[in-house]
Order: C-alpha cells, then sequence, then structure tokens
C-alpha cells in the first residue's frame, strides 16, 4: 500500500537527520506480532524518526518495536473509550500495531485487518477515530484537518538529532508581527506560518536549521547543535533589551 503524499514535498527543517539501515527496518517487517505499513517504513528510510508538524512524532524502530506489548497492556486494562461511536472496537484495538505518538499523548496505530487503516486513541476524548488509509494520509490529516490540531500552511518535518530550544518569555503578550520582524532580523527567516488570530505563529529559519514559535507571552526558538552558540549570542545581544528572559536553555 503505497502513500498518495508527496514525501518529497515535505519542508526539511534541519539539515540533519538519523540515518536508517535496511536491516533496522526489516525487523519492523519481519516482527511476528506486529504489522508495519510499508510506506512508515518508506518514510524512515528516507526521513528517518523526527517530528511532523510540531504534533505528530515518528520514532525509530527499536522504539516502535519496544512500545507495543506497554500500549496493548495499557488499552485491555482500561479501555475507556465509547464503544458506539468509536471506529475500532476494544478486540480490534488490541490487534493493532502502534506507530506513533502525538504532542499530547494520543496515540497512532494501524490496523492490518478487516477495517485496514491508520486510527488515533485521542488522550482528550473518548471517539476513535479513523485518519487514513495511507501514512501520507496520516501526515495530511494532522497537517491539514485541524481537528487535534491546527492546520499548518507549511507541512514540515524536523529530526530528532542534535536539536535545541531556548524558551524566552516576555511579561507582556508578544505582538507577532513584531516578533517576526525581530526573528527575520536576526535570525532570517524563509517560511512562515502566522496566525492571524495571534494564538500561534512559526517562523522557520534555514540559518540555524530550525524555526521560532510564538504564543502568548512565549518566543521558543528550536534550532541544531551547531548554531547554539550562535544563537545563545543573537539572544543576549538582541533580545533581552527588548524585555524577553530566558526561562530554559536545553541542549543535548
Amino acid at each position: 500500500m503505497k502513500s498518495s503524499m508527496k514525501f518529497n514535498e515535505t519542508y526539511l527543517v534541519s539539515h540533519k537527520r538519523t540515518h536508517l539501515s535496511e536491516f533496522e527496518l526489516a525487523k519492523l517487517k519481519r516482527h511476528p506480532d506486529y504489522t508495519f505499513p510499508e510506506d512508515l517504513s518508506d518514510f524512515l528510510l528516507k526521513f528517518g524518526p523526527g517530528e511532523y508538524c510540531g504534533c505528530y512524532y515518528i520514532f525509530q524502530p527499536e522504539d516502535l518495536l519496544s512500545g507495543q506489548a506497554a500500549c496493548r497492556e495499557v488499552w485491555s486494562e482500561s479501555f475507556f473509550f465509547d464503544r458506539d461511536k468509536s471506529a475500532l472496537s476494544e478486540q480490534e484495538v488490541l490487534q493493532t500495531t502502534w506507530v506513533g505518538r502525538t504532542l499530547d499523548g494520543d496515540e497512532v496505530v494501524y490496523q492490518p485487518t478487516g477495517q485496514v487503516g491508520f486510527y488515533v486513541l485521542p488522550r482528550h476524548s473518548d471517539v476513535i477515530l479513523r485518519i487514513g488509509n495511507n501514512f501520507g494520509e496520516v501526515l495530511d490529516w494532522f497537517s491539514s484537518s485541524g481537528v487535534l490540531y491546527r492546520p499548518s500552511l507549511v507541512k514540515w518535518f524536523c529530526t530528532f538529532e542534535d536539536r535545541c530550544r531556548l524558551h524566552l518569555v516576555k511579561d507582556e503578550v508578544i505582538v507577532h508581527s513584531e516578533a517576526l520582524a525581530l526573528v527575520s532580523e536576526t535570525l532570517g527567516v524563509e517560511h512562515l506560518d502566522v496566525d492571524q488570530a495571534q494564538d500561534f505563529s512559526i517562523f522557520f529559519c534555514p540559518k540555524i536549521s530550525g524555526y521560532a514559535h510564538v504564543h502568548t507571552n512565549n518566543l521558543d526558538i528550536h534550532h541544531d547543535l551547531d548554531f547554539d552558540s550562535e544563537v545563545c549570542r543573537t539572544v543576549e545581544e538582541k533580545y533581552y533589551r527588548l524585555g524577553f528572559r530566558l526561562v530554559e536553555h536545553y541542549r543535548p
């Protein structure tokens, strides 16, 4: 089953990726208890593990394999989903293969028999949803449907490899247009997804293999480890004098 999505149209935030071998991916294909879709393996071979549009996490093979038993154990012990409204029954859920998790802890699974396809088990809802026939449709659903997460104007992917984060805050709510001007001047912006309601905007900065996103009084700068010292120096010289202060600096 091939994906309908053109993966080469996905914007790559980082210049890095985690390389996976055919041998590592073969472990998924030959496991007797879990059926992994071929197009998920295709995606992992091309891009490696990482995050898609800031909401859906795609894990490496060993993590996917090690997480299967735990997921099934949780679902067998505590199945709180509405049996009448959900797209899968409890028995069907226990036959699925876990293929990813979202930012909020929603679980994504693949059903290899019967109602073949991908489903999401939401953390904050009791209704299991069908979200696609193939992996490309899953990514489109997360980036465009607006059901669990706001639609993203830019379809993007970022590796988990060597990622850093600066979490900055101000005392007042940040004006998104002003933040865009600041980030453009200091870090360079190539693509952007500006929220007219000023709830959540994201600016992509190839210069640092990263992006900045703005929400309420927060400005988070995500970047590659290679540029960490440069980003920190820029923030100290340009951002602090404008009222920003550093809350957290994460580096691997």
